[in-house]
C-alpha cells in the first residue's frame, strides 16, 4: 500500500529487548547543540521502531515534552533526562535480554579526569555512575548491553563505564577520550546520523559503526581544507566491554550482530548525504 518492500534477514534476536534514548542538555540559552540532539535522538527512536522495538519497550528521556515522533497529533510519553530518571530507566530495562542505550549532547572531562555527559542545564552524569547502574542489573550474563555515546570526550566516558560495568558489553563512542564531537548541518553531519542510518537500513553493528565513521571522516576532510589544526574524530567500537577499540584490531568486531530485526526496506533506504559546514561545536570542560 505504501510502495515499500520489507526484507527480513534471518538473525538470532533476543526474546525481549528494551531501549533508552537520552537527549541531554535541553533548550537552555546557549546550547547550540539542542536542535542536533533532538534530530538524532528522534531518529534513533524511529530507527529502533522500524527494527521491531515496540513503543512500550522504548523509554525516551528528553526535555522536549511536545515530541510527536509517531505523528499521531499527541505528545509522546517522555521522561526528563535527570540522573534519577535515567537510573530508574536502567532498572526498568533490567528484565530484558538486550538493552540498547544511546546518549547524545554535550560531554567532556571533569577536574578529576572523569568522562561526563551533560544531562541538563545543571546536572551531569559520569561514566562510572552509568556503569555502576548497568552493572547492578546484570545477572548470569544478562542483559546484553549496547551503549552508544555521541559527545565530546565520549571515549573517556566509555572507558569509565566499562571499568564500572563488568561484562561482555558492546560499547560505542563517537570520539576518543580527548576529541571533540562534530554536529554539522543541524545534526545530519555527525557520527550519530551515520550510525542510526545504518541501523535503520538493517546493517549489522560493524557496518553501522563504519557508516558513522565515514560520516565524521567527511566532516573532518571538509574542515581540514581550511584549517590544519582541526582535530580528527576517531570513533571507538568495543565489542567485549574492556574499553578498548576493536574496530581495526578485529575484522569480525560487530559483524552479524544486529540491533533489532535487521529489516531492510528495498527501494526505501535512508541515504546519508554529504554534509555542509554550518556550525562546529567546541569541546567543553565540565566542572562538577
Amino acid at each position: 500500500m505504501n510502495n515499500r518492500i520489507q526484507v527480513f534477514r534471518r538473525v538470532d534476536t533476543p526474546a525481549s529487548r528494551k531501549a533508552i534514548i537520552v537527549a541531554g542538555g535541553g533548550p537552555y540559552r546557549g546550547n547550540l547543540l539542542w536542535d542536533a540532539t533532538r534530530l538524532n535522538a528522534g531518529f534513533a527512536v524511529r530507527a529502533l521502531a522500524f527494527q521491531g522495538f515496540a513503543a512500550s519497550d522504548i523509554r525516551y528521556l528528553t526535555w522536549d515534552d511536545q515530541s510527536d515522533l509517531d505523528f499521531d497529533g499527541q505528545p509522546d510519553p517522555v521522561f526528563p533526562p535527570t540522573a534519577a530518571e535515567l537510573e530508574s530507566a536502567v532498572q526498568w530495562a533490567g528484565d530484558a535480554e538486550q538493552v540498547v542505550l544511546y546518549l547524545v549532547n554535550h560531554g567532556g572531562v571533569d577536574d578529576d579526569g572523569a568522562g561526563v555527559f551533560r544531562l541538563g542545564p545543571t546536572e551531569n552524569l559520569t561514566g562510572s555512575q552509568l556503569g555502576g547502574w548497568l552493572d547492578s542489573i546484570r545477572t548470569d550474563g544478562r542483559p546484553e548491553i549496547i551503549l552508544v555515546t555521541d559527545f565530546c570526550a565520549a571515549g573517556r566516558f566509555l572507558e569509565d563505564a566499562a571499568a564500572a560495568a563488568a561484562g561482555n558489553h558492546t560499547l560505542i563512542s563517537s570520539t576518543t577520550g580527548d576529541e571533540e564531537a562534530h554536529f554539522l548541518s543541524q545534526g545530519t553531519g555527525s557520527f550519530s546520523h551515520g550510525f542510526w542510518t545504518g541501523i535503520f537500513n538493517g546493517s549489522d553493528i560493524r557496518d553501522a559503526f563504519n557508516q558513522g565513521q565515514e560520516a565524521v571522516g567527511r566532516v573532518a576532510r571538509e574542515r581540514e581544507t581550511d584549517s590544519e589544526d582541526s582535530p580528527l574524530q576517531h570513533p571507538v567500537l568495543d565489542v567485549n566491554g574492556d574499553g578498548q577499540n576493536d574496530f581495526n584490531a578485529d575484522p569480525q568486531a560487530g559483524v552479524a550482530r544486529y540491533i533489532g530485526n535487521a529489516t531492510t526496506g528495498a527501494g526505501a533506504s535512508v541515504q546519508l548525504g554529504t554534509p555542509t559546514i554550518e556550525t562546529v561545536e567546541d569541546a567543553i570542560t565540565i566542572r562538577v
